[in-house]
Protein backbone atom coordinates (compact mmCIF):
# COMPACT_ATOMS: atom_id res chain seq x y z
CA UNK A 1 0.00 0.00 0.00
CA UNK A 2 1.80 3.31 -0.92
CA UNK A 3 1.38 6.79 0.70
CA UNK A 4 -0.87 7.90 -1.69
CA UNK A 5 -3.08 4.91 -1.61
CA UNK A 6 -3.69 5.66 2.08
CA UNK A 7 -2.89 9.39 2.33
CA UNK A 8 -4.36 9.85 6.51
CA UNK A 9 -1.67 10.35 8.85
CA UNK A 10 -2.93 7.31 10.97
CA UNK A 11 -2.44 4.46 8.27
CA UNK A 12 0.57 6.23 6.72
CA UNK A 13 2.41 5.22 10.62
CA UNK A 14 0.71 1.89 10.87
CA UNK A 15 2.74 1.38 7.97
CA UNK A 16 5.76 2.53 8.89
CA UNK A 17 5.29 0.93 12.27
CA UNK A 18 4.82 -2.41 10.78
CA UNK A 19 8.06 -2.05 8.92
CA UNK A 20 10.30 -1.06 11.60
CA UNK A 21 8.80 -3.59 14.71
CA UNK A 22 10.16 -6.46 15.41
CA UNK A 23 9.27 -9.80 16.96
CA UNK A 24 5.41 -9.86 17.70
CA UNK A 25 3.62 -7.09 16.49
CA UNK A 26 -0.04 -5.90 15.81
CA UNK A 27 -1.24 -5.89 11.87
CA UNK A 28 -2.26 -3.00 10.61
CA UNK A 29 -5.86 -3.93 10.94
CA UNK A 30 -5.34 -5.19 14.52
CA UNK A 31 -3.77 -1.50 15.37
CA UNK A 32 -6.53 0.06 13.49
CA UNK A 33 -9.11 -1.72 15.69
CA UNK A 34 -7.50 -0.95 18.97
CA UNK A 35 -6.90 2.72 18.41
CA UNK A 36 -10.51 3.27 17.02
CA UNK A 37 -11.74 1.04 20.00
CA UNK A 38 -9.93 4.05 22.35
CA UNK A 39 -10.81 6.88 20.41
CA UNK A 40 -14.19 5.52 20.61
CA UNK A 41 -15.02 4.13 23.91
CA UNK A 42 -12.22 5.89 26.22
CA UNK A 43 -12.16 9.46 24.89
CA UNK A 44 -15.37 10.48 25.80
CA UNK A 45 -16.00 13.53 28.62
CA UNK A 46 -18.17 10.96 30.67
CA UNK A 47 -14.63 8.81 31.22
CA UNK A 48 -13.35 9.51 34.28
CA UNK A 49 -10.23 11.70 33.40
CA UNK A 50 -7.54 9.31 34.56
CA UNK A 51 -8.47 6.29 32.91
CA UNK A 52 -8.82 8.64 29.92
CA UNK A 53 -5.52 10.26 30.12
CA UNK A 54 -3.98 6.65 30.65
CA UNK A 55 -5.61 5.37 27.24
CA UNK A 56 -4.71 8.90 25.22
CA UNK A 57 -1.16 8.00 26.25
CA UNK A 58 -1.72 4.34 25.60
CA UNK A 59 -3.37 5.59 22.05
CA UNK A 60 0.18 7.75 21.47
CA UNK A 61 2.46 4.85 22.57
CA UNK A 62 0.20 2.79 19.73
CA UNK A 63 0.94 5.53 16.89
CA UNK A 64 4.32 5.57 17.95
CA UNK A 65 5.19 1.74 17.78
CA UNK A 66 6.58 1.72 21.57
CA UNK A 67 4.24 -0.01 23.83
CA UNK A 68 4.98 -0.36 27.51
CA UNK A 69 3.90 -3.30 29.58
CA UNK A 70 1.41 -1.18 31.27
CA UNK A 71 0.00 -0.30 27.68
CA UNK A 72 -0.35 -3.59 26.77
CA UNK A 73 -2.16 -4.12 30.37
CA UNK A 74 -4.54 -1.65 29.47
CA UNK A 75 -5.01 -3.02 25.78
CA UNK A 76 -6.18 -6.17 27.24
CA UNK A 77 -8.02 -4.88 29.78
CA UNK A 78 -10.05 -2.56 26.99
CA UNK A 79 -10.42 -5.64 24.77
CA UNK A 80 -11.89 -8.05 27.79
CA UNK A 81 -14.09 -5.00 28.92
CA UNK A 82 -15.61 -4.67 25.28
CA UNK A 83 -16.08 -8.30 23.69
CA UNK A 84 -19.37 -8.92 24.86
CA UNK A 85 -20.33 -6.12 23.17
CA UNK A 86 -18.34 -5.94 19.97
CA UNK A 87 -20.36 -6.66 16.81
CA UNK A 88 -20.71 -10.80 15.73
CA UNK A 89 -19.71 -9.80 12.08
CA UNK A 90 -17.00 -12.97 11.50
CA UNK A 91 -14.22 -10.80 10.01
CA UNK A 92 -14.45 -7.76 12.57
CA UNK A 93 -14.60 -10.34 15.52
CA UNK A 94 -11.42 -12.48 14.14
CA UNK A 95 -9.51 -9.81 14.18
CA UNK A 96 -10.67 -8.33 17.69
CA UNK A 97 -9.57 -12.34 18.65
CA UNK A 98 -6.45 -12.09 16.78
CA UNK A 99 -5.75 -8.40 18.56
CA UNK A 100 -6.52 -9.78 22.03
CA UNK A 101 -4.38 -13.36 21.89
CA UNK A 102 -1.57 -11.12 19.99
CA UNK A 103 -1.92 -8.83 23.16
CA UNK A 104 -1.59 -11.58 25.98
CA UNK A 105 0.63 -13.42 23.83
CA UNK A 106 2.97 -10.08 24.19
CA UNK A 107 2.03 -9.64 27.87
CA UNK A 108 3.82 -12.73 28.27
CA UNK A 109 6.53 -12.62 26.16
CA UNK A 110 7.35 -9.40 27.92
CA UNK A 111 6.91 -10.63 31.67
Amino acid sequence: MSELACPSTICYDMQVRERRAAGMQYSIEESALIGGLITEYFSRASVFDSVRLAYRQVYQHLMDGHLTQDDLGRIQAALDFLLPVFPTEREAQKTFRAALLKTKAMLKSKA
